[in-house]
């Protein structure tokens, strides 16, 4: 997936969003191939990871990738890389950020980040544009060149209906949060709730008339509503 990031002045660049790699994957493990030839034509990486899973050492799965990198092309192992530690709105990622700093050493730059509450989002965004000043025109750069942009129909977020007087609450993106979201967790429903709050569900709930106690339901899973 490709994206444009604007910034202000009239700055933009363009992101593209690549899946995880696996080991093997310059090999052609998985779609290990057709994610790396996307890689080829970036002028700078930056790994997304994920501190808050407890079960994974993100270092070690870092190092994993950075050599998929380098197996696959000394030129794309080269690439300058800026780490983003995503989900820094939950507390074990904060606890585990100073040993992942640790473990990576001081080679790399790390921006501690939320994607939920958007904490690290601008200093992340302000850097990768300086970098990308910092380096040095690519020759397709500096010519004449027209780019087209598309723009889809901007979709629904989610919808709110009244059904034998319970509040429910459709939309992809929401039903998306909820799938991944260990429900059994009270740490991970409490950051549910905050994704909830940041993409204006709890307003437009009070605006539908919501009161304190009034059950909401989300695909098959049914909860209070709390202020």
């Amino acid at each position: 997936n490709l994206g444009v990031v604007s910034l202000e002045e009239g700055k933009s660049f363009v992101v593209a969003d690549i899946p995880g790699l696996i080991e093997g994957a310059h090999q052609g493990a998985g779609l290990g191939y057709d994610f790396l030839k996307h890689l080829e034509r970036t002028r700078i990486l930056i790994h997304l990871v994920d501190l808050s899973n407890e079960e994974m050492k993100p270092a070690e799965a870092f190092a994993i990738i950075n050599k998929e990198l380098d197996l696959y092309s000394r030129e794309l192992g080269k690439k300058p890389q800026i780490i983003a530690a995503n989900k820094m709105d939950l507390p074990v990622s904060r606890k585990r950020l100073e040993t992942f700093r640790q473990n990576i050493g001081e080679s790399l730059e790390i921006f501690p980040i939320s994607a939920v509450t958007g904490e690290g989002i601008a200093p992340l965004l302000g850097r990768i544009n300086r970098f990308l000043e910092e380096l040095p025109a690519r020759e397709s750069e500096t010519g004449t060149f027209i780019r087209k942009t598309y723009y889809a129909p901007k979709e629904e977020r989610f919808r709110i209906e009244m059904e034998d007087g319970v509040y429910v609450v459709t939309g992809r993106e929401v039903e998306k949060h909820l799938a991944m979201t260990d429900l059994e967790n009270e740490e991970a429903v409490r950051r549910f709730q905050k994704i909830l709050e940041i993409m204006g569900v709890d307003d437009a709930l009070r605006q539908a008339g919501v009161k304190i106690g009034d059950v909401v339901r989300i695909k098959d899973q049914e909860f209070e509503f709390e202020d």
